[in-house]
């Protein structure tokens, strides 16, 4: 149920002060709490419409696409959370570090029991008055669109004056984002993974997506480390691992193995003609003796080559900067990349891997809570049943991300644990 705040007029001070973990929307000075947590059905069709949506926006640069919860500040005292809202290219100056601080070019809302009246009357009046040009109104149980389009006031109200119901078997278009066309029932279809990621992710349930986007919320952002000054290399070649660096410069034996599947005590340099060169890090507190106390059913070696196939994200600030202020790396100047967490799993989910530990060093020989092997990483839907609440140390990605600029938030220079300065911002 929506419920009104009974007193006073309120600001967008007073929404942004409100307790951390409930949601609360303003509009025309009035605060209304969101009490009920969004069903299935509703996650699901909020994954399957940003997933669609989400991919045809990165591939032809349109714009940003958001989910909640992303504030849209209003004029009039208004800060409300559409459940998603895209921006196009053009007008991305509307999106500061706090919020989206106008109207967007759509905004979509999911219907659930309790907020009903709350997304068809007042934030339909309060979205038309402002101009949005487009409101897609979804009805999960009945499996229908809503689509409103033309805003004008009338009698200083605002409405819509196209109105069109989509229903399973129609096709949706949006004039906001040219050449998209949705078939209404992809929207409400059981989750989207089962469709692309084939047999390994076939495990996965409806019920899985409310899981995923748990996950999701507890770690929006995710952040790479990357050489200083790599940033334009990887924008033309995508984010590689260890092993796909290797054949992309056709490494040959020895030097492969001697990178690939032993210990680097030191920084590596790889030439290419036609690619320059590239540095691959050396590997901290992993020497081989130190490992094997660690390891529980692999040996050193086949660690080593299972971490250089995949690329790795921190999960937090909290791991970056801890890893940035580390005696080893203390003073040195790397690259951080920092990516939409959502928009990464949504792109990449069948090749994504999930870490509860810092796979990369061994802090405490013979600790048990350090130990890893042929477990340690696992599939979402795998590390999702052993209860851990959606929390996770690293992120891998399984041999490259091609497109990371499509995923890419920020790039910013930092020397030790201290940021100095910002390579390119979306």
């Amino acid at each position: 149920m929506v419920t009104a705040k009974p007193k006073g007029t309120y600001t967008v001070a007073d929404y942004f002060a409100t307790p951390e973990g409930e949601r609360w929307e303003l509009i025309d000075g009035v605060l209304y709490h969101m009490a009920a947590a969004p069903n299935i059905k509703h996650q699901t069709a909020s994954g399957n419409l940003f997933f669609i949506v989400g991919s045809h926006v990165r591939r032809r640069r349109l714009g940003l696409l958001l989910s909640a919860p992303c504030a849209v500040l209003l004029p009039g005292e208004s800060a409300v959370e559409p459940d998603l809202l895209f921006v196009s290219a053009e007008r991305r100056q509307i999106l500061t570090e706090r919020a989206c601080e106008g109207p967007p070019d759509l905004v979509v809302e999911i219907l659930s029991p309790s907020n009903q009246a709350h997304d068809l009357e007042r934030k339909r009046e309060l979205y038309a008055r402002h101009g949005i040009p487009e409101y897609l109104i979804l009805e999960p149980n009945e499996e229908n669109v809503l689509a409103l389009a033309d805003p004008i006031i009338n009698a200083g109200e605002g409405a819509y004056r196209s109105e069109r119901l989509y229903r399973p078997g129609d096709v949706l278009t949006i004039a906001a984002i040219p050449g998209l066309a949705i078939a209404v029932s992809d929207i409400f279809a059981e989750p989207w993974w089962r469709v692309i990621c084939g047999k390994r992710m076939s495990a996965w349930i409806v019920s899985d997506m409310a899981n995923l986007e748990h996950l999701i919320e507890r770690h929006r952002r995710l952040y790479h480390v990357a050489e200083a000054g790599s940033w334009e290399n990887i924008r033309r070649r995508g984010l590689l691992s260890t092993t796909a660096l290797l054949d992309l410069f056709e490494v040959g034996e020895p030097s492969r193995t001697r990178i690939e599947a032993q210990y680097r005590q030191k920084d590596c340099v790889v030439r290419d003609p036609e690619y320059g060169c590239a540095t691959i890090r050396r590997q901290i507190l992993m020497d081989p003796d130190r490992l094997r106390t660690a390891l529980t059913d692999m040996k050193p070696w086949g660690w080593y080559r299972l971490l250089n196939g995949k690329v790795f994200f921190w999960s937090t600030p909290k791991r970056l900067n801890k890893f940035l202020n580390a005696i080893a790396h203390g003073g040195r100047a790397h690259d951080v990349i920092t990516v939409c967490t959502r928009s990464l799993i949504y792109q990449y989910a069948h090749e994504i891997e999930l870490s509860p530990i810092n796979s990369g060093t061994v802090f405490i020989p013979n600790d048990p809570n350090h130990q890893r092997g042929s477990r340690t990483f696992q599939s979402i839907p795998d590390y999702d049943r052993e209860t851990r609440d959606g929390l996770f140390a690293e992120l891998a990605v399984e041999y490259r991300v091609l497109d990371i600029e499509q995923h890419a938030l920020s790039v910013d220079r930092w020397i030790g644990a201290n940021r100095v300065g910002n390579i390119w911002q979306r």
